[in-house]
């Protein structure tokens, strides 16, 4: 493998939303598969990375940051993914890194990220990447 990590492309996009899609199928009425995967539509600030081997796309990691809380120094990370078959190989934790980097740039000290209960190999692989778990919770209601 020769993985190449970088801000994604506009010619990345269409792969990308393909991969976003396919993770979230059979699950189109959840709110995220309904928000906008874009580098252009998002009314704030993101960045969308891409790991390629050679140059086939294999998975994208996606922040984001609200203005009034950017002045407050968070951000969200909304996705990462690997395709399965890469999984295991450190490109998660480098996607990771070069998005900290990036951040840290942009003044930005933490990093959010929501993982279901239910998610154990992510909450295994934000440990091992040394997120902490928060105090705050999660709430939603069904309307």
């Amino acid at each position: 493998m020769s993985i190449k990590i970088a801000k994604a492309s506009s010619s990345d996009m269409k792969k990308i939303e393909e991969m976003y899609k396919k993770l979230y199928a059979g699950d189109e009425k959840q709110t995220f598969y309904s928000s906008k995967l874009s580098l252009t539509e998002f009314k704030s600030g993101q960045i969308i990375l891409t790991a390629k081997d050679n140059d086939k796309i294999i998975g994208y990691c996606w922040v984001v940051w609200y203005q009034h809380i950017k002045e407050k120094g968070i951000a969200y990370l909304e996705e990462i993914y690997l395709e399965e078959n890469v999984r295991g190989h450190a490109i998660g934790k480098a996607m990771i890194n070069k998005t900290i980097h990036l951040l840290k740039d942009l003044k930005i000290r933490t990093i959010y990220v929501a993982v279901g209960k239910h998610m154990k190999d992510a909450q295994k692989f934000y440990k091992h990447i040394c997120f902490k778990e928060s105090e705050e919770q999660w709430f939603k209601k069904e309307l």
